[in-house]
């Protein structure tokens, strides 16, 4: 079994595909909660306390060899999309550690590197992906320790294409906007390339904080609303007045760095704005996001459009699961070509 996973603030989400009748389905999809900073910022901090949740998950699946495929995440990766020759299948490294060279941080020491064509039809074209060193060797230690082999590692901007692709909207002028729970992440494209990345510092703990500091609710009290309100569904006016106000902060703060991102693409406008990412699942977000950027503003459900077995996975669990399951599914599509 081929599994693609990705490494969230709160939890880990495993997605596994196959091919029958030449339709991709659906075989697996799976959540292990992690321990509150066990990963930060989507570095990982507490590896114990990853691969336990990682072998917790595996122990779930009735394959013997797994080989997991995971996303690095922007704060562990530098991207850069460029045009190199290709000969005889190689690129030069040369030419393309001069591209992204600039934007190598000092403390990163050793890094590796890793080139791949983003665009079918212009194979020199490609996207060029820089992590530092520890944290691909900190990857492998984790999955091989959870018992599994590591297959591959993709970057979060390569994964986003994938799910773009997936839906149909990769050629468009598009924003994908990842929220997660400390940080958002955006990525923008048009006619089928990555033009620029950047992360915004804010996500869904902003909300959930906004809650706690104004209404003096306790933090379980506050992350339960802002998750989706009470069991019967009814939420406190003074709460929903204070997500609206924090919602439409959040909104602004990610449109800014979208018109930044656009204006350094020369990109004047957007067909959409697709939201991913469990931190601020929220339709007052999603309204908030809209009249702000003047934008149609689309949540992808790529599950949904898998043949899959009704029986494990119902309408319902495909629309709780939305907001958690882009990345791992963006990772494990490629593998299963």
């Amino acid at each position: 079994m081929l599994l693609g996973l990705d490494i969230g603030s709160t939890a880990l989400r495993a997605c596994a595909l196959g091919v029958d009748d030449a339709q991709v389905c659906l075989t697996l999809f799976d959540v292990e909660n992690l321990p509150q900073g066990a990963v930060v910022n989507g570095v990982i901090v507490q590896t114990a306390q990853v691969i336990d949740a990682l072998r917790a998950l595996l122990t779930r699946t009735i394959a013997e060899d797994i080989g997991v495929a995971v996303t690095l995440p922007h704060s562990a990766t530098r991207v850069c999309v460029g045009t190199l020759t290709e000969h005889n299948g190689h690129y030069d490294i040369d030419a393309a550690m001069a591209l992204i060279e600039p934007q190598i941080p000092d403390s990163w020491g050793e890094y590796h590197l890793s080139i791949s064509p983003f665009h079918a039809e212009d194979p020199s074209r490609v996207l060029i992906v820089a992590a530092p060193k520890a944290a691909v060797l900190t990857m492998q230690h984790v999955v091989e320790s959870a018992g599994a082999t590591l297959v591959g590692i993709d970057a979060a901007p390569a994964v986003g294409y994938n799910l773009l692709a997936h839906q149909g909207l990769a050629h468009q002028a598009t924003a994908l906007v990842d929220i997660g729970l400390q940080e958002s992440r955006v990525l923008l494209f048009h006619q089928g390339l990555l033009l620029s990345n950047g992360v915004f510092a804010r996500g869904g703990q902003d909300l959930r904080e906004s809650l706690q500091r104004t209404l003096n609710l306790h933090m379980d009290e506050a992350e339960r609303y802002k998750i989706g309100g009470e069991a019967d569904g009814v939420v406190p006016r003074d709460v929903h007045e204070q997500l609206r106000v924090s919602c439409e902060t959040l909104a602004e703060g990610i449109w800014s760095t979208l018109q930044d991102l656009m204006q350094s693409a020369k990109l004047s406008s957007l067909d959409s704005i697709q939201c991913i990412g469990r931190g601020a699942d929220l339709s007052v977000f999603y309204d908030a996001l809209a009249a702000r950027s003047g934008c149609t503003v689309g949540t992808p459900a790529p599950l949904r459009g898998l043949k899959a077995n009704t029986f494990d996975y119902t309408e319902s669990y495909l629309d709780a699961v939305r907001g958690a399951s882009s990345f791992a599914f963006g990772t494990a599509l490629p593998w299963i070509r």
